[in-house]
């Protein structure tokens, strides 16, 4: 496969380290598969010191029809890619409200009871529920036509050391959280070996 954009860009638009680059530009795994149809990808993006609101929400809803500041580098992407603005996260049970919010975000389920303290009275555990991007993974892997070699990466941008309900997001069941990988060797030894 030839690659025809600069690095900038190309690194812009999937989110990868420089360091990564040199090798990744000539894989074989960015051709198209036999067929020529390109397998279906979900990509959820989650920002949890929130956003500059000016830069980044459209003005007005309905159809996209350019991004501001912040969303130029998924402008490739932009009539694939949907905003939710609003969404009210109002989990109750366990936790504080950090707490939940993260844990909760892509349950919709509340936490069971657990041992972590956050700024409430009543520590929390692990999210109750399946996370909708590991519902979809199990869907898509059940299909030869759908499946990928891994139904699903989980990227980190300084995760803390610790595992607790702060750091994880996705839950493949009920009190089993998925680790995020943050350093970019590590996934690339993940995804080719090394």
């Amino acid at each position: 496969m030839t690659y025809r954009n600069s690095r900038r860009e190309f690194l812009r638009n999937i989110g990868l380290s420089a360091a990564a680059m040199p090798f990744l530009a000539n894989l074989p795994c960015f051709a198209a598969p036999a067929g020529g149809k390109k397998k279906q990808r979900l990509v959820i993006i989650f920002s949890p010191d929130g956003i500059v609101p000016s830069t980044f929400w459209p003005d007005a809803e309905g159809a996209l029809t350019g991004f501001k500041e912040s969303l130029t580098p998924l402008e490739p992407f932009r009539n694939k890619t949907l905003l939710l603005n609003g969404v009210s996260d109002k989990i109750r049970g366990d936790g504080d409200g950090h707490m939940r919010g993260i844990g909760c975000l892509l349950t919709g389920i509340e936490l069971f009871p657990g041992n972590v303290q956050g700024g409430s009275d009543t520590p929390a555990g692990w999210s109750s529920g399946i996370s909708i991007d590991q519902e979809l993974k199990n869907y898509l892997q059940k299909n030869p036509l759908t499946r990928t070699r891994f139904g699903s990466l989980e990227f980190g941008v300084m995760v803390p050391e610790r595992a607790d309900t702060w750091t994880r997001m996705s839950y493949s069941g009920p009190n089993k959280p998925v680790a995020p990988i943050d350093d970019p060797y590590q996934m690339f030894g993940k995804l080719y070996g090394r």
